[in-house]
């Protein structure tokens, strides 16, 4: 994010005319970046909150200060749940304004929509740091989605465009 933050304006200066003449606009590729940026900032926060629950019997024993050790587990759970519909909503307004072809769509349920939900019930159905570690495992495979999605856009993109 803070590469696309200083050098937009610094590539809308030298590149201006061209920027104009090829009808590019590099507001898109901003939004495409902060769009990234959002998702892996809240899907890492969620891996990190889930990893804290799985170390929380630890974190208690040395007196750290994490969520689950100030707020408890069931609350825990409630954010980690609220900040993965955030997640989803959010991914899910994106796929239907903006990216409504096939393979998005599929990929977006596939990578996506069904690692979510059974993280949501892994976490849900969790007591020992074992069982939250099967949550983290389903964070983890939704960061690693969510980012691999750009050879996905890629491969659209080339599809769609005849060079």
């Amino acid at each position: 994010m803070m590469v696309a933050l200083f050098e937009a304006p610094l590539l809308r200066k030298e590149y201006r005319e061209s920027i104009f003449t090829i009808n590019y606009e590099l507001n898109h590729v901003f939004f495409w970046i902060a769009g990234y940026s959002f998702f892996a900032f809240l899907m890492a926060l969620v891996y990190m909150i889930i990893k804290d629950i799985e170390h929380y019997q630890g974190d208690v024993e040395c007196g750290r200060k994490t969520l689950p050790a100030v707020l408890g587990i069931n609350i825990t759970r409630i954010i980690v749940v609220a900040l993965s519909l955030i997640i989803f909503f959010s991914s899910a307004y994106i796929v239907y304004k903006s990216l409504n072809d096939e393979v998005s769509i599929l990929y977006f349920l596939a990578a996506i929509v069904l690692p979510m939900i059974f993280m949501i019930i892994f976490l849900m159905r969790s007591y020992s740091p074992e069982d939250f570690r099967r949550a983290g495992i389903a964070a983890r495979i939704i960061l690693i989605a969510g980012i691999f999605y750009i050879l996905v856009a890629g491969y659209i993109l080339n599809k769609h465009i005849i060079i």
